[in-house]
């Protein structure tokens, strides 16, 4: 009984946040990693065919969408999180 096995399993009266929140992901998140991918791939496809300003845009680009993709990730857990916290503090009254 190491270390290990006490993060693996909550005590009794815990909450195991990940097993709460295993369901609930933002579809937004998803579109925004396809997303992200497909500009990587269109990236790599145009300097593969020499067309290096192309290919600098697209990587630009990919760059922004991973940005956006982190800020949906950040701000979905919160509304989440917040939402849980609404939810906790309605059933406590």
């Amino acid at each position: 009984a190491g270390w290990r096995d006490a993060m693996a399993t909550p005590r009794a009266g815990e909450v195991d946040l990940y097993v709460q929140q295993k369901g609930k992901r933002s579809p937004l998140v998803l579109v925004g990693a396809l997303a992200t991918a497909g500009v990587l791939v269109a990236g790599f496809a145009a300097f593969k065919k020499g067309n290096t300003v192309l290919s600098q845009r697209m990587m630009r680009a990919r760059v922004l969408m991973q940005g956006a993709t982190v800020a949906l990730m950040i701000g979905t857990s919160g509304l989440i999180a917040g939402k849980e916290m609404l939810g906790r503090k309605d059933a406590a009254e």
